[in-house]
């Protein structure tokens, strides 16, 4: 039989140290990709950036996310951008 040896990180395979890098390299993805699409997007009303961008993993391959700004309105022309792409 042939024995096999993994490394990762120059240390012996640890499938859990593995799965964590993928879902933070997956989170780090999300953020930027969130970060990239509204960074520009100002309130029209109070000349604000959003406050927060909440992004959930379930653990299910979900994602969901959930945006707070200084109004409704910011947060629907942010949510629009989202769903425009």
């Amino acid at each position: 039989m042939i024995k096999f040896e993994m490394t990762y990180n120059g240390k012996p395979f640890d499938p859990d140290d593995f799965s964590n890098d993928i879902l933070k390299a997956i989170m780090d993805l999300t953020k930027n990709h969130f970060e990239k699409k509204l960074k520009d997007i100002i309130c029209p009303i109070h000349s604000q950036h959003l406050e927060t961008v909440k992004i959930d993993y379930n653990g299910n391959e979900s994602i969901t996310f959930k945006l707070k700004g200084c109004c409704d309105e910011l947060v629907k022309i942010a949510d629009e951008s989202l769903k425009n792409e």
